[in-house]
């Protein structure tokens, strides 16, 4: 059978895709773990679907800014070494002997002469563009979220059946007893943190609030909006099941 030969314009257009898509996948790669970093669930990242990064990337690209980083990265990393290897072929043809030969010798030991070399630095400089770029992107996306004053995530109000099995955590205005046994949870970690739940930290306020940071088929994430988004807010992660209803506000 007769091998089909794709045309040249669309080899190059194929070619062009698949660099598309890697870059992509880098940014948006980069944008989840800056995110999801800064609330302390950087493992969802790493269990992502590969596929989903470019879809990802494709929804942080609808940000101007992004775009933005990318045109000032792309200067500050493309730029020079576009420069640098035109400087090269240019000082590689001048009249000058010494400088040709000195040039062409450089050229030859650093095997930029080699159009698959040069492609292959072109290709991993921009792929750091893609990566710094979706990185802040991702970090801008935390501050603004993570702050209560300009989260755009929605409110969330959890309701647990009266018999469920979810850790004994809930919205409770009164002093946190330390004595009685029966309300003491078990944990492991910072007696704090169960002190300032239990004591009202649980309850939305008007100085910060729950609100749902991702739902998927196992885990509900919550994390509590913080004044300042430089302090990483506590994150509450919950079993997905029939025992708890979300509200959403």
């Amino acid at each position: 059978m007769a091998n089909i030969e794709v045309p040249a314009p669309f080899k190059a257009l194929l070619s062009g895709w698949s660099l598309i898509v890697v870059v992509l996948s880098v940014a948006g790669y980069s944008f989840r773990w800056n995110y999801y970093y800064n609330f302390g669930l950087q493992s969802l990242v790493l269990s992502a679907p590969l596929e989903s990064l470019p879809v990802y990337a494709i929804e942080i690209a609808r940000n101007p800014r992004f775009f933005i980083d990318l045109l000032q990265l792309g200067l500050v990393y493309l730029l020079p070494c576009q420069l640098t290897l035109l400087a090269l072929r240019r000082a590689a043809d001048v009249e000058n002997e010494k400088i040709r030969t000195a040039t062409r010798f450089v050229v030859h030991a650093l095997a930029l002469d080699k159009p698959l070399l040069v492609d292959a630095l072109l290709a991993l400089l921009l792929l750091i563009v893609a990566f710094q770029a979706g990185g802040e992107a991702g970090y801008r996306a935390y501050l603004t979220n993570a702050a209560e004053g300009t989260s755009r995530l929605p409110k969330v109000t959890v309701i647990s059946r009266i018999d469920s099995k979810l850790p004994f955590i809930g919205c409770n205005t009164s002093t946190f007893k330390k004595s009685d046994p029966s309300m003491t949870p078990r944990f492991v970690g910072e007696p704090s943190v169960i002190d300032s739940l239990m004591a009202g930290k649980a309850c939305t306020s008007e100085q910060w609030s729950w609100r749902l940071l991702l739902r998927d088929e196992k885990f509900v994430y919550l994390f509590a909006t913080v004044k300042d988004p430089k302090e990483r807010p506590e994150t509450l992660v919950l079993p997905n099941s029939e025992d708890i209803t979300l509200v959403f506000r």
